[in-house]
């Protein structure tokens, strides 16, 4: 398997490499994870789980127990659980943590959840009540996520591509990776430009010029009518693009040269500050060639 493994990597990359390494070195070794975001060591506990199994939670924490307690090291149920609390410890240690990266566990935890609901001295009947109950209260909290929460970042980029023959440029002030790009727009105009905040962390940063290292977006968020004063305009990194993409949060620090043309749902609240509000598009004044 490693053979196999080694060499798919090898033509895929192009060398000889191995990926588990690289991301133990990434994460753990120069902890460069940090600079996507930082959280407590209980995150996985006390916000990934629930999140991720939302009304399985109780059956699933109670498999986990019941699983870890049998006598056989060799019972499938053990061995699931201890894979399970074991990624889980492993990445509670790592700074960064994101919801997603608990992905791969789910089969594993609704299997013994089935197995621990299955393996209860009640009812049938009793058994398919709180089967259906867990199902049936996952249809509003999946509708939400899905359909509500969030929705203007994804609508943006598609009023972005339903009104690209009245753009040549667009730039988003807004933290990284907030909306999907251009995978989700409906056009593939290569002439258009867009640009957008960066995170990129300092991979080639001695590590001792790490701790005061800024990206920029951070930059921007620190202050951001300094930022686009320094940044955006004639001969600066940004020229002022035909439209700009922001939260309501952040306000119209640019003047008058720019006019709301397009606004969108985004959420009832969230949890950082900067993404708070709707989605907003503002289009440049034809009077203007540059921004007041």
């Amino acid at each position: 398997m490693f053979l196999a493994n080694a060499l798919l990597d090898n033509a895929y990359y192009g060398e000889w490499t191995f990926p588990p390494f690289t991301f133990l070195k990434f994460n753990v070794l120069h902890s460069l994870s940090v600079f996507y975001g930082r959280n407590d060591w209980h995150y996985y506990l006390s916000q990934g789980l629930p999140l991720l199994l939302t009304s399985f939670l109780p059956m699933a924490l109670y498999a986990l127990y019941t699983s870890t307690r049998t006598l056989s090291t060799y019972s499938p149920a053990f061995q699931l659980a201890i894979t399970v609390l074991g990624v889980i410890g492993m990445y509670s240690t790592i700074a960064h943590k994101e919801v997603r990266f608990l992905y791969p566990l789910l089969p594993m935890l609704h299997v013994l959840s089935a197995k621990t609901l299955q393996d209860l001295r009640w009812s049938t009947k009793t058994k398919n009540r709180i089967l259906a109950g867990m199902i049936l209260l996952n249809l509003p909290i999946a509708y939400y996520t899905s359909l509500v929460h969030q929705r203007g970042v994804v609508d943006v980029i598609e009023h972005l591509g339903n009104t690209s023959s009245e753009w040549k440029s667009v730039g988003f002030l807004m933290p990284c990776h907030s909306t999907p790009w251009r995978s989700s727009m409906k056009t593939t105009d290569a002439d258009k430009e867009m640009w957008a905040l960066t995170c990129e962390p300092p991979l080639d940063l001695p590590t001792e010029q790490r701790a005061a290292y800024v990206d920029e977006a951070d930059e921007f968020y620190k202050n951001p009518r300094a930022f686009v004063e320094r940044y955006i305009g004639e001969r600066k990194r940004y020229a002022w693009p035909e439209r700009l993409v922001a939260f309501e949060s952040l306000g119209n620090i640019w003047g008058d040269g720019y006019e709301v043309c397009w606004k969108g749902f985004n959420s009832h609240w969230h949890d950082d500050w900067r993404r708070q509000g709707d989605v907003v598009v503002y289009c440049r004044r034809e009077r203007d060639t540059g921004v007041v």
